[in-house]
């Protein structure tokens, strides 16, 4: 595998509300170096920004769960995904 390195700003801006009772402004920044990450390094990144703007755990797994099983996936490489973690696609396989 080739060395490389990323480099990963993420800014997230909130111009508040104007209501008295309304959130305030608020301003999020992530910077990040990565060397040689692999795919499990990048979704804990993502995870972080996730998590920052309240996303729960669980929210977060079932969001990353949607994006790997789903219509628009090739259904043999989702049957190798989850034979792999012994799951079934029986939603996907009825008739």
């Amino acid at each position: 595998m080739d060395d490389y390195s990323y480099r990963l700003k993420i800014i997230v801006t909130n111009p508040g509300d104007d209501d008295m009772d309304g959130p305030n402004a608020t301003r999020f920044e992530l910077q990040t170096t990565m060397d040689d990450c692999n795919v499990h390094g990048w979704f804990n990144v993502f995870q972080s920004v996730l998590r920052a703007q309240g996303f729960s755990d669980k929210v977060i797994m079932t969001g990353a769960t949607q994006l790997a099983f789903n219509e628009q996936r090739d259904l043999k490489m989702m049957e190798e995904v989850a034979s792999f973690f012994g799951l079934t696609l029986d939603e996907f396989n009825e008739g």
